[in-house]
């Protein structure tokens, strides 16, 4: 070893130790004790701790006051635990452990308020109070935060609430010393009525979760930037349902949040801080996730939809329930019903046109009898039907979803349409060129051609759908066109469509269909 240079004997080897053992190794000399002091082999040595398979667990109670056990399942003495000695002479039930960084924690003495760091493996332990005081912790009032620096400086952040103001202070390990920082200004979060998190430590920030006592209150999370010294408010995310909670978890120096919603069985969503704003990262109910419609197949079993596109929603008269029609990003049709109790969930968020996460839903047989009509016309038909739970939640694309991209469903051809004898009558949709028009009153009279020469003729009257001196420049250019939800009229002398107060018209739209023709 002696050929080796020494800093890769230290940064290679002694580096790697576990911590008991680095300790032992700074009364090897005053060089090698200087440089394990240095924080470069600090940085790197908790670079391998927390790579490392033999992780900790402190357990703190009876009969001994705190146990250390490995958590390396590999070992065959993982279950063995190691009596840990401590520098405070206090019961268990008076321990308040408000946060950890790199195997140090801080930790409040209830008995007195004070604070101090211990490491329970190296035995360090440093107290925090003073005379002016400073480093004294006061219950459902403070927060606190441990971060490490640029300079591998080890800090603590304080935030106190009294008197209706709020103060920050952080201590440095290697100066031993306080000082204050300014907070927000004209901020509410000084009150009483506010709960501050311990702060998650992520990247280059500290992170506190702040909300309101009530669970509907209003949430916000604040972010302290360990370089600048500076506060900041950051959104909380957007989850859908009832009193959403959170928790916030550093996943590889990344912020990420599981997000609970709901007062009983609350399912769990994990979302990730990505540029400033939040994105749903995965889903943590046990549901089958899956492409496409066609994937859900059993029958009581609830299944996620990687995204659906909302293309129609009808309020069902008399029967306080809304019609939702989804497509898949195979443009499959399928409808689903909310029921009463949960439309205030879906009301207020502009459903059509949007994209979405479809969690938690399940399927069940459409019987003929429950198919939507108008006038008598099935609105859609279907196999089976979405069925909404209270768990059932549609999240929502905020910043995926192109401008301007909109999602067509499968359209059947014209000829399918013109031999189509089925005794049903039904709601269709159509894509054409305009190959013959005229205005005539109250409505246009035109005929559609698909890429195979069958003709079929579409009226379309007047309403508020409709964009008339839109689709009369098309009449006249002889565009293509997408048509949604027309009438199939079946007669001897051929099938023709005709409008409804739900048609709409899209003029040259980017369909595979459109390229065709």
């Amino acid at each position: 070893m002696s050929s080796l240079p020494f800093d890769v004997i230290m940064l290679d080897i002694i580096a790697r130790l576990p911590p008991v053992a680095v300790a032992k190794c700074k009364t090897t000399s005053k060089k090698w004790l200087a440089y394990i002091s240095n924080p470069e082999f600090q940085r790197v040595h908790c670079h391998f701790m927390r790579a490392s398979p033999d992780q900790k667990l402190l357990i703190v109670g009876y009969p001994s006051l705190c146990l250390v056990r490995s958590l390396n399942f590999a070992d065959a003495n993982y279950f063995l635990a190691t009596d840990v000695p401590t520098p405070f002479n206090v019961r268990p039930r008076n321990l308040l452990f408000l946060a950890s960084l790199d195997g140090m924690l801080c930790v409040c003495l209830k008995n007195t308020c004070e604070l101090l760091v211990w490491n329970p493996l190296t035995r360090a332990c440093k107290m925090l109070s003073n005379s002016t005081k400073q480093g004294f912790y006061k219950v459902q009032h403070d927060a606190i935060g441990f971060y490490v620096d640029s300079s591998f400086d080890y800090n603590i952040v304080h935030i106190k609430r009294r008197r209706g103001t709020i103060a920050v202070y952080i201590y440095s390990l290697r100066l031993g010393s306080w000082k204050s920082v300014r907070f927000l200004k004209k901020r509410p979060y000084h009150g009483q009525t506010y709960n501050w998190s311990s702060a998650t430590f992520s990247g280059d920030g500290l992170y506190f979760r702040v909300s309101q006592y009530w669970l509907a209150g209003p949430k916000m999370i604040i972010r302290f930037d360990v370089n600048t010294k500076q506060f900041s408010e950051l959104p909380f995310p957007n989850a859908s349902g009832e009193g959403p909670n959170g928790a916030l978890v550093s996943i590889r120096s990344e912020l990420h949040m599981f997000v609970a919603s709901g007062y009983y069985e609350r399912p769990v969503d994990l979302w990730k801080l990505h540029n400033g704003s939040w994105m749903l990262y995965t889903y943590l109910l046990m549901d089958p996730i899956v492409d496409s419609f066609s994937s859900v197949t059993q029958y009581g079993v609830s299944y996620t939809v990687c995204f659906v596109w909302v293309d129609f929603v009808l309020p069902i008269v008399g029967e306080n329930k809304l019609l939702v029609v989804f497509l898949d990003q195979h443009r499959q049709k399928l409808v689903g019903f909310v029921p009463a109790p949960f439309m205030q969930f879906f009301n207020d968020m502009n459903l059509v046109g949007n994209m979405f996460v479809l969690k938690h839903f399940q399927r069940e047989k459409f019987d003929y009898q429950e198919w939507p009509k108008h006038e008598n016309y099935l609105l859609v038909w279907s196999e089976f039907k979405i069925v909404f739970t209270k768990h059932t939640k549609l999240i929502k694309f905020n910043s995926h979803v192109p401008r301007g991209f909109r999602m067509y469903p499968l359209v059947p051809s014209i000829k399918n349409l013109l031999d189509d004898t089925r005794y049903e009558k039904i709601i269709t949709d159509v894509v054409g060129k305009i190959v013959n028009g005229e205005r005539r009153f109250g409505h246009f009279l035109m005929d559609l051609q698909d890429s195979t020469g069958h003709t079929i003729q579409l009226s379309l009257y007047d309403s508020r759908q409709i964009e008339m001196v839109k689709t009369f420049r098309a009449m006249l250019r002889k565009s293509i066109v997408y048509v949604s939800l027309v009438k199939l009229v079946r007669s001897p002398d051929g099938n023709i469509l005709r409008s409804t107060e739900f048609t709409t018209i899209v003029i040259q739209p980017n369909m595979p269909e459109v390229h065709a023709i």
